[in-house]
């Protein structure tokens, strides 16, 4: 199927073999998706992605930030495919002692031959000052949220007024700076 999907204030259309990764604390939503529309999800802990050991070689969550939304190419269609079979055919298999060891090996397989493709996704891709903010104000929501709910704490953290805060969160998302 097809519809549309949201994270943070970037909405993608998402369409036939392409792949969305969210990272804690990222808000995402479908919207508009068709009656025929299916997805598979991979769930995944900071505990067990930190364990993968490729942070100092991919930097998943600077690029993922940027483009979390790719259209995946044949090879990496097919890559993504294998890895959800051979996952989905390991899990159930409870009794055998290195069935975290192989998953773990299997994603981080999996995440190094798909960096080729995000990175080359996030040099294609460039924000705009009013995307930059609006980002980085979500992160501030995301960080503060629990504590702070005035909009003029955010626009202080951010050295914005509020109205300038408010402008451009709206510009580049479609919703009030209160709203997220």
């Amino acid at each position: 199927g097809s519809g549309k999907g949201r994270v943070n204030t970037k909405i993608f259309d998402l369409v036939q073999h392409s792949l969305m990764i969210v990272l804690p604390g990222q808000i995402s939503e479908l919207i508009d998706i068709s009656p025929d529309f299916r997805a598979t999800y991979i769930i995944m802990t900071d505990e067990f992605t930190n364990s993968l050991g490729i942070g100092n070689t991919f930097s998943l969550n600077n690029i993922v930030a940027s483009s979390p939304y790719i259209h995946l190419e044949e090879r990496a269609k097919d890559s993504l495919e294998n890895y959800l079979t051979m996952c989905r055919n390991l899990i159930p298999q409870t009794n055998n002692p290195h069935q975290l060891e192989i998953i773990q090996l299997l994603t981080r397989a999996f995440f190094l031959g798909l960096g080729y493709f995000l990175h080359n996704v996030e040099q294609e891709s460039r924000e705009s000052r009013s995307s930059e903010l609006t980002r980085r104000f979500l992160e501030l929501v995301e960080q503060y949220y629990t504590e702070y709910r005035e909009l003029s704490f955010y626009a202080n953290k951010l050295n914005l007024t509020t109205k300038h805060l408010s402008r451009v969160v709206k510009e580049a998302s479609g919703k009030q700076a209160t709203e997220w």
